[in-house]
C-alpha cells in the first residue's frame, strides 16, 4: 500500500514478529503501547495480511480460535480501538474489513 498524507506514522515500518514482537512505526516504538496480548495478536495478523483486506470474522476467529465471548464483535471492538490508539491516525483502515496501512519499505522480519 502506497503512503498518503493520512498514514505519515506508517512509514518506515520495522516489524519483528519472530520472537519478542518488536514495531517501530515512522521512528515511533509502538510495541510496547499494544493492548496485551489480544492486541500484538491481532496487530502481528494484520501484518502478515497486511496485503489483503480481512473480515472482522477472520480478527474474531484468530482473537477467540475456540469459544468467543458472549459479545464477540463489542469485545472485537474494543481491541480494535486499543489497537488503533497505539498504531496512531491513519495506520489502520477500514470497519467492516481492516487493513494495515504500511508503506512499500515496510521491513519485516520474517519476510526478508
Amino acid at each position: 500500500m502506497s503512503p498518503t498524507a493520512d498514514v505519515i506514522a506508517a512509514s518506515h515500518a520495522r516489524i519483528a514478529l519472530a520472537g519478542t514482537l518488536r514495531a517501530e512505526l515512522g521512528g515511533r516504538d509502538v510495541a510496547a503501547r499494544l493492548p496485551g496480548r489480544q492486541g500484538r495478536a491481532l496487530f502481528a495478523y494484520l501484518v502478515v495480511n497486511r496485503h489483503r483486506p480481512v473480515p472482522r470474522g477472520e480478527l474474531i476467529d484468530v482473537l477467540w480460535p475456540v469459544v468467543p465471548p458472549v459479545a464477540p464483535e463489542a469485545g472485537l471492538s474494543t481491541v480494535l480501538t486499543r489497537v488503533r490508539r497505539a498504531l496512531g491516525e491513519g495506520v489502520l483502515c477500514g470497519r467492516g474489513e481492516l487493513r494495515i496501512a504500511l508503506d512499500d519499505t515496510a521491513q519485516i522480519d520474517i519476510e526478508q
